[in-house]
């Protein structure tokens, strides 16, 4: 969207006055203040579209779905964060230290400081994941989803500005992934009183659930050496699907009800839903402190965010089939919108080096997940994990820890660097987080121009989650069962 030229104008001086460029620039020749002059409108323009898209972006009101509905909504956990880039996954995702790539802007937007010359970089990804019941389910088998996407596209830059060495990037990146599926059917036993005699039934539920979709971001980073070894960084991630075209995902939903031992229909329901038009924006602040040229230290803060999120809906009931097998009930489609708070994560981590070959690093990361809560209008919780009865359950923070290594192979015009990692990562649930542990590993090659990397982490846990099932009396159902994820990345660098 172009501004128009008295607002920008108006909106330039604001910001030349506020941060005191003129004073600032003492220059002693005509040419080097003409150069100084143009970097200084390089920031005030950067600064423009910071303020701007925090303007643009900030969120309308908020409408609500049929009240019906809302048990309907949300899958009982929050999106899966996603990391970015193959040389990070390949250590376990432990950068937070060493984010010496034009990925620092997702992990620790400081470690851009250490960029030695401009590069762009690409990355894909795929993700799988194999879900399986056991005995606690009658008749439960595996399902599985599997999705191919872009994970990362930057381009980083550095510039000697006032004197310091400042670093500049725009990054699209990938940072939660929806991506789940549910298959499993369970046996019910009803007694009840007939004429003269106690009528006895069974009847089975089965249930699919399939989502898929992300949440992406278009974020420019910055980065500031304010001493020698000692970077400040900042990522300012703007969340809009008008921006990104992928922060939008879908769900289906059917539950079948049958007769036993004839198998007949007794009632079915589906739902669909897209969830589309995401709309937010956080910050993610870094710090990088090389203590010396082995040992550096980096910690992040990503700060909670509302966003808004409209969903289209519809719906097809058909109740009692076995006595109305034309009983068809529609409700209208329609739409509606919702606000969803994302919680505040913080971090820290260390990277030790070991001459010129071997890096050590180690992470760990709090998520406030007690703080993601979905509302409607009205101010009222409907998720995650909030049951038809309208109790809101508790939950608790998680904390990850993470330790990698890698080790480098330096030869005379190539280097061939191999990776591996170890991690506990948690997903919130009711009460305590589920356990998840995974391994990675990774190798690449890198020249004077051109890194390729690829790596692969698999991630898995024994959990005991909860899923919608339009039970009138919790609406959730216990599902226990094992959860396995394999993720695929590869990275392509080019430097100039």
């Amino acid at each position: 969207m172009l501004l128009p030229s008295k607002l920008y104008r108006k909106i330039e001086s604001k910001v030349h006055i506020l941060f005191g460029f003129n004073a600032f620039f003492v220059t002693h020749n005509n040419e080097e203040e003409k150069a100084l002059m143009k970097q200084e409108k390089l920031i005030i323009r950067f600064i423009i579209c910071l303020i701007m898209g925090i303007i643009f972006l900030y969120p309308g009101k908020v409408y609500s779905l049929p009240a019906a509905f809302e048990g309907d909504l949300w899958s009982t956990s929050p999106p899966v964060s996603v990391g970015s880039g193959a040389r990070a996954q390949g250590m376990g995702s432990t950068f937070i230290a060493v984010a010496d790539d034009a990925t620092a802007a997702s992990w620790n937007p400081g470690g851009l400081g250490q960029l030695q010359k401009p590069e762009v970089s690409v990355v894909g990804s795929y993700f799988s994941q194999r879900v399986s019941g056991n005995d606690f389910i009658t008749n439960t088998g595996t399902c599985s989803i599997s999705s191919l996407d872009l994970n990362y596209l930057s381009i980083a830059y550095a510039r000697n500005i006032w004197r310091r060495n400042v670093f500049f990037s725009l990054n699209y990146q990938k940072l939660f992934d929806f991506s789940r599926e549910y298959d499993f059917e369970k046996d019910y036993f009803f007694e009840f009183e007939a004429v003269n005699h106690i009528e006895k039934r069974n009847r089975t539920q089965k249930l699919y659930l399939h989502q898929e979709g992300s949440l992406y971001t278009f974020s420019p980073a910055m980065a500031v050496e304010f001493m020698p070894g000692l970077y400040f960084g900042c990522t300012y991630n703007i969340w809009s699907d008008h921006i990104t075209g992928k922060s939008q995902w879908i769900c289906e939903r059917k539950e079948i009800w049958t007769n036993q031992p004839d198998n007949s229909i007794w009632s079915t329901k589906e739902v669909n839903l897209h969830y589309k038009d995401f709309r937010a924006e956080n910050w993610t602040l870094g710090l990088l402190w090389k203590i010396t040229p082995q040992f550096q230290l980096g910690c992040v803060y990503k700060t909670p965010f509302r966003a808004r999120v409209k969903c289209e809906y519809t719906i097809l009931r058909r109740p009692n089939q076995h006595q109305d097998p034309n009983g068809n009930l529609y409700d209208p489609i329609g739409e509606g919108s919702y606000q969803i708070d994302f919680p505040a994560a913080y971090g820290l981590g260390f990277s030790f080096r070991i001459g010129d070959s071997w890096t050590l690093a180690g992470d760990i990361t709090r998520t406030e997940w007690q703080d993601y809560i979905i509302t409607n209008a009205n101010g009222e919780e409907v998720g995650p994990f909030v049951g038809a009865d309208g109790l809101v359950p508790h939950k608790d923070p998680t904390n990850t820890i993470r330790l990698g290594v890698e080790y480098a192979k330096i030869m005379n015009k190539i280097i061939l660097p191999l990776r591996c990692g170890a991690f506990y990562d948690p997903e919130p649930s009711i009460g305590a987080p589920e356990d998840f542990y995974g391994v990675s590993f990774g190798f690449g090659i890198v020249t004077n121009r051109l890194a390729i990397d690829f790596s692969y982490q698999y991630r898995f846990g024994d959990v005991i989650s909860e899923v919608p099932t339009g039970d009138v009396n919790t609406g959730l159902k216990i599902i226990k069962g094992k959860i396995r994820q394999h993720s695929l990345l590869s990275s392509l660098i080019f430097y100039f």
